[in-house]
C-alpha cells in the first residue's frame, strides 16, 4: 500500500510576498521566474536496484553531488547484433534478401545504436560523458520520455507508485541530464497524463527556461465505452505531451499532415474537362460514380453496396477524380469587393462557369460562389495521395486501440503506438539524427527510430530489456517485424545495435559509511573505468614507456589522454590492491613516466591518480604535474 504523501508543494516567484499597484501608465517591473518547490528538493534520490527485475528496492535521499548519483559507471558489452544477408536472388520484384541477425561479443565502434540495461540516471551520467566529447551534430536531436505517470499502481513489468516529492526529484534529475546532451537545435517530448502534467510543466520551465516552451500536445487515447465509462467523474481520454526546445530559435519543426476523412461537401463532378470551359457540365458525385460503375442511379448503388461501403467507394472515387470533383464556397473580404459585379452575374447564370475579367487569380464562379477543387485538399501521406489536414497540437488521429501485439510485444497499459513515435521523429529530425529514450518500456521508440533510419540510444532498467525489447529489435533487424509503421516506410530489415549492461560501481561503502574501491572488480578494470569516468581516452599502446621500470606488465599504469580546448591533458592511474606489492611510486618511476609522457604527447598538464605513496618532494615537483590521492580525490572532484 502506498504511503500517504504529507509534504508540501508550492510555487515561488519574484515578489511572491507583494501585490502590484498600478499607478498611472506605469507598468509592473519584472517578469516573474516561477519555481516549484517540494520536500527535499535540494537532494537527489538513489535507488538500490534488484538485478533480476530492475525495480528499486527503496530510495535513499542523498546529496545532489553524492557519488552514488553522479558516478559514470562503465558499460559492459553483452552482444553486438548485426544483420547478415544469408541468401539473395533476383525475383519478379527485383533483389530478394533473406536476412539473419548474427551476434558478436567484440566491441564494434562502427555501430552507433545502443541499448543499455540499467538505472537510467546512472546510465545517463555515462551517456553524457560519451556525447559531450562529440560534435553538436552527433548529440541528441530528439528525446522522447514516456515518464511514469505516478498512477499509484503496480504493473507486471514496473511499479508506478511514488510519493509526489520522489516523482518530482526523479524527473528533475533525469531531465537535467537530458537537456545537457541535446543538440542546440534539439528538443524533448515528455509524455504523461493529467496527474503530474501541471507540475511537470513548471519543472520544465525551470530546467529548460520558460522561453523554450514550444507546445502542450493533447493526445486522445481510448474511447469511452463499457466499464471504463461508468466512473463518477468525467472519463479521461487525454494524454499530455510537453514539447521543450534546448534553444527554441534553433529548433525547426516540420509541417506535417494527417489523413482526414472525405469531406462530403465536395459533392459535384465536372463531366468532361477536356471540352472548352464554356461547355462544361456537372452532376452529383453519387450519379457520376453510379454511371462509371454501371449502376442506374446513386440510389441503386447505395442499395446494392450498402450505405457504409457506398460511402467508402465515393471517397475513393473523389480521390481518383480529384481534378474534376469540386464544391463551391462563398467569397468574402477583399476578394468579394474586387469581384462583386462578376459574382452577381454568376448568380444569374447558375448553369455556367463565370470568370472575372482580367483576373489575377484563377477563380471560377458558379451560382455566385467560387469553385474549390478536391485536388487542393490532397497531400502525400506514406506515399499515397490522400485528403489531409495540418497536424496541430491536438492529436486525435492516433489510436492506442489494437496495438497490443504491435512489434510482437505484449506490454499491457503501457505500450505506445509506433505511429505516435513516428510523428515525434518526423516532426523534429532527419535521417541520421540521434534519438534518445530513457524509459524504454517495450522498445517502441528504438524500433521506430531504426525503421526510420535514425540513430538511437535507449535505456531500460527492467528485465523486459532482455525478454521483450531484445526480441522486438531482432525482428526489426531481420525484417520479420511488419507491424506498426513497417509497411508505410517499406521496412525490409537491416542495421545493427549494441546491447550493454550498466556496470557496477567502482566505489563501495563499508558498514561505517567509509568509501573505498570495489576491489572485486579487479585492479585493471578499476583503472580503466576511472579513466572513462573522467573523460580520458585510454592509450592502448604503452611501448614508449621504459622497459626497465615496467618489466612486469602487471605494474604498468593505465594512461589516458584528454583534449581540453587546444590543450592536452594526460592522466596516469596506478592502483595498489589491498593485497598488492607496490605500495609506493618511487621517484625514479614517476620521473620516468613524466619524461616519457612529455616526449610522447607534449601535454600541458599531467595528472597522477593513485592510492599508492609517492616519493616526491614538493620543491622537486614540476609545475605541470599534479598528484591526486584516490578514492578521496573522487569525492573532492564530484562534490565541487
Amino acid at each position: 500500500m502506498a504511503k500517504k504523501y504529507t509534504g508540501s508543494i508550492s510555487l515561488d516567484w519574484y515578489n511572491k510576498q507583494k501585490s502590484i499597484l498600478i499607478e498611472g501608465n506605469e507598468q509592473a517591473g519584472l517578469t516573474p521566474a516561477v519555481r516549484v518547490n517540494w520536500v527535499n528538493k535540494e537532494e537527489s534520490l538513489f535507488y538500490e536496484i534488484v538485478d533480476e527485475d530492475g525495480k528499486g528496492l527503496r530510495p535513499y535521499w542523498v546529496d545532489l553531488n553524492d557519488i552514488r548519483v553522479k558516478e559514470a559507471r562503465p558499460l559492459i558489452l553483452q552482444k553486438v547484433f548485426t544483420t547478415k544477408v544469408v541468401n539473395s536472388n533476383v525475383g519478379i520484384n527485383g533483389l530478394l534478401k533473406n536476412l539473419k541477425t548474427v551476434t558478436s561479443k567484440e566491441e564494434d565502434p562502427a555501430v552507433d545504436n545502443i541499448l543499455v540495461r540499467g538505472d537510467n540516471l546512472l546510465a545517463l551520467n555515462t551517456i553524457k560523458k560519451l556525447l559531450l566529447n562529440k560534435p553538436q551534430a552527433e548529440r541528441v536531436k530528439v528525446a522522447y520520455l514516456d515518464v511514469p505517470y505516478n498512477t499509484e499502481s503496480a504493473f507486471e513489468d514496473y511499479d508506478d507508485n511514488l510519493e509526489h516529492s520522489e516523482w518530482l526529484t526523479l524527473i528533475r534529475d533525469r531531465l537535467t541530464l537530458v537537456r545537457d546532451i541535446l543538440r542546440e537545435d534539439g528538443c524533448v517530448f515528455v509524455h504523461m497524463d493529467d496527474k503530474e502534467a501541471a507540475y511537470c510543466k513548471v519543472l520544465l520551465d525551470e530546467i529548460f527556461g520558460r522561453s523554450n516552451y514550444c507546445n502542450q500536445i493533447v493526445m486522445s487515447t481510448n474511447e469511452a465505452f463499457g466499464f471504463k465509462s461508468t466512473s463518477n467523474g468525467l472519463f479521461k481520454q487525454a494524454n499530455h505531451i510537453l514539447l521543450y526546445a534546448k534553444n527554441k530559435p534553433e529548433l525547426q519543426l516540420k509541417r506535417l499532415f494527417s489523413e482526414k476523412e472525405y469531406d462530403k461537401n465536395y459533392k459535384f463532378v465536372f463531366r468532361d474537362i477536356s471540352l472548352p470551359e464554356s461547355q462544361w457540365e456537372w452532376e452529383s458525385i453519387g450519379d457520376a460514380f453510379a454511371k462509371a460503375n454501371a449502376y442506374s442511379s446513386a440510389r441503386e448503388a447505395k442499395a446494392k453496396l450498402g450505405e457504409a461501403e457506398f460511402d467508402v467507394q465515393i471517397a475513393l472515387y473523389a480521390i481518383e477524380n480529384a481534378d474534376r470533383v469540386f464544391r463551391t464556397a462563398s467569397v468574402s473580404g477583399g476578394a468579394l469587393l474586387k469581384r462583386k459585379n462578376t459574382i452577381e452575374l454568376s448568380r444569374t447564370k447558375k448553369d455556367k462557369i463565370v470568370r472575372h475579367p482580367n483576373d489575377d487569380m484563377d477563380y471560377q464562379f458558379i451560382g455566385g460562389e467560387r469553385v474549390l477543387y478536391y485536388r487542393e485538399r490532397l497531400i502525400t501521406i506514406d506515399g499515397a495521395e490522400l485528403p489531409g489536414q495540418l497536424v496541430t497540437d491536438i492529436w486525435s488521429d492516433i489510436s492506442i486501440e489494437g496495438i497490443a501485439r504491435e512489434g510482437g510485444v505484449d506490454f499491457a497499459k503501457s505500450k505506445k503506438p509506433e505511429r505516435l513515435i513516428q510523428r515525434v521523429i518526423e516532426l523534429t529530425s532527419e535521417p541520421g539524427d540521434l534519438v534518445l529514450d530513457i524509459f524504454g518500456g517495450s522498445g517502441t521508440t528504438f524500433a521506430v527510430a531504426h525503421k526510420m533510419d535514425r540513430k538511437w540510444i535507449g535505456i531500460e532498467v527492467g528485465r523486459h530489456a532482455e525478454t521483450k525489447i531484445l526480441p522486438r529489435l531482432i525482428s526489426v533487424l531481420d525484417g520479420t517485424d511488419q507491424s506498426g509503421i513497417s509497411k508505410s516506410v517499406n521496412w525490409q530489415g537491416g542495421g545493427s545495435f549494441k546491447f550493454y549492461h550498466l556496470g557496477p560501481s567502482i566505489i563501495t561503502f563499508n558498514k561505517k559509511g567509509e568509501a573505498d574501491f570495489n576491489w572485486s572488480l579487479g585492479k585493471s578494470f578499476l583503472e580503466e573505468s576511472f579513466l572513462s569516468s573522467y573523460d580520458y581516452t585510454l592509450v592502448d599502446d604503452t611501448s614508449f614507456l621504459s622497459a626497465d621500470l615496467f618489466a612486469n606488465k602487471d605494474t604498468l599504469p593505465k594512461i589516458g589522454v584528454q583534449q581540453v580546448g587546444t590543450k592536452t591533458r594526460v592522466a596516469i592511474v596506478s592502483l595498489n590492491a589491498p593485497d598488492g606489492s607496490q605500495p609506493t611510486i618511487s621517484f625514479d618511476e614517476l620521473r620516468g613516466l613524466y619524461a616519457a609522457l612529455k616526449a610522447k604527447f607534449a601535454p600541458q598538464y599531467i595528472n597522477v591518480f593513485t592510492n599508492r605513496g609517492v616519493e616526491l618532494a614538493y620543491d622537486s615537483k614540476p609545475d605541470d604535474l599534479e598528484v591526486f590521492k584516490i578514492p578521496h580525490a573522487i569525492f573532492a572532484e564530484l562534490e565541487k
